[in-house]
């Protein structure tokens, strides 16, 4: 998989990035993503881009 999820969470009139987050999840949720899917979009994909172990 070659996406990776990211945002302008936590700026000036922007909600903190842990509501954000939540929010982001539960439209995935919403539309049918798998919690693996999930998980790959929101750190598994950047981890395996910077050469880390994603945090499982």
């Amino acid at each position: 998989m070659n996406t990776v999820l990211c945002s302008d969470l936590g700026l000036i009139d922007s909600p903190r990035p842990i509501d954000g987050h939540r929010e982001i999840v539960g439209h995935l949720l919403d539309l049918q993503f798998t919690e693996a899917e999930i998980k790959q979009l929101t750190g598994g994909g950047a981890a395996e881009l910077l050469g880390l172990e994603a945090v499982a």
